[in-house]
């Protein structure tokens, strides 16, 4: 997306551009992790994708998880919710 933005813009320009959204992507992932870091990290229900609804539309639109553990979690709760996992953990 942002290579078709720039696409209309002088090379010189474009190149700038772009070093500048990249800096700036970078520096909100670090805000980003310092975020986390200061509120003691993700809660367990976090570590794990949406449980409601149909898994193939969870699917299509990437909502079972970041990670293969993530998704399988997901898939695993889907008929019990998260509940499990916050009552779980506590």
């Amino acid at each position: 997306a942002m290579d078709r933005s720039l696409a209309s813009m002088p090379e010189a320009a474009a190149t700038q551009r772009r070093e500048v959204l990249e800096l700036r992507g970078k520096q909100e992932e670090q805000e980003l992790e310092q975020m986390r870091r200061a509120q003691g990290g993700t809660k367990a229900e976090e570590q794990v994708g949406r449980t409601s609804g149909d898994a193939n539309w969870r699917e299509q639109r990437g909502e079972l998880g970041a990670n293969a553990e993530a998704k399988a979690k997901a898939l695993e709760l889907s008929e019990q919710g998260l509940a499990c996992v916050s009552t779980g953990s506590s």
